[in-house]
């Protein structure tokens, strides 16, 4: 990530020396000076609040005990909603996916986050999916470990990843919460690790309209809290 730091340096007015030292300067503003100042203030500061607005395209929370998530029972992966948690428990190398059909407009920027735990684990990672369907369109893949490491890759039809295993001191290791997040801004992709961007690429294009969570590659169970989708539109 670029840093974006800067510094300045400058001189005083001419006026702030004088014999005996610095003098102090009193500014006076009549009443309507200092109202228009405060007005513009309020005003840019509000501006900057609604440079992204944001508009939710789908939300859960997992507290209704519903079924939308694709409950699954097998030996190496399970798959359900208990307790306002969706669990993913996985005994498996492979990737398991659940997804829901979320269609944002081609051109719209948009985002998706959740936060997560690993309850238990041995080896795996997890995390947000989307551009998958039902005609085996290449999804994209952005997993954490909790050995403390985000991977960013494509499944078609085996995870592939782009950017290899990235160690991080940002990524909480263990049974501890993390947050995760992709944006699409323009052409460009941004990710997430608990609120902080630790990589930035071309947005795939995809065909497919599934967006949703994944885990695999190992041994261990997830318990994720939420799943959002969220519009993005500068203002």
């Amino acid at each position: 990530m670029e840093d974006f730091s800067s510094s300045t340096e400058g001189k005083l007015p001419a006026a702030w020396y004088r014999k005996g030292g610095p003098q102090r300067i009193l500014l006076v503003m009549d009443a309507p000076t200092v109202m228009r100042k405060l007005l513009l203030a309020s005003f840019f500061f509000s501006s900057l609040a609604s440079l992204h607005a944001q508009d939710a395209l789908f939300f859960d929370d997992f507290d209704n005990g519903g079924t939308t998530w694709n409950e699954v029972k097998k030996e190496d992966h399970e798959r359900f909603v208990e307790g306002g948690k969706l669990h993913m428990n996985v005994a498996s190398k492979t990737y398991f996916y659940a997804g829901q059909n979320i269609v944002p407009d081609k051109k719209q920027d948009f985002s998706i986050e959740t936060e997560f735990t690993f309850s238990k684990y041995k080896s795996g990672e997890a995390g947000i999916m989307w551009g998958g369907g039902e005609k085996g369109e290449k999804m994209y893949f952005f997993l954490l470990s909790p050995l403390g490491a985000w991977n960013f890759g494509v499944w078609s039809p085996q995870f592939y990843s782009l950017t290899g295993s990235q160690k991080s001191s940002l990524v909480n290791k263990g049974l501890a919460i993390n947050k995760l997040k992709i944006e699409r801004i323009g052409n460009k992709l941004k990710l997430y690790v608990n609120d902080v961007e630790v990589h930035t690429t071309k947005f795939p294009s995809t065909k497919g309209q599934l967006m949703g969570l994944v885990s695999g590659g190992g041994i261990h169970s997830v318990e994720a809290e939420y799943f959002k989708v969220t519009k993005l539109t500068s203002q």
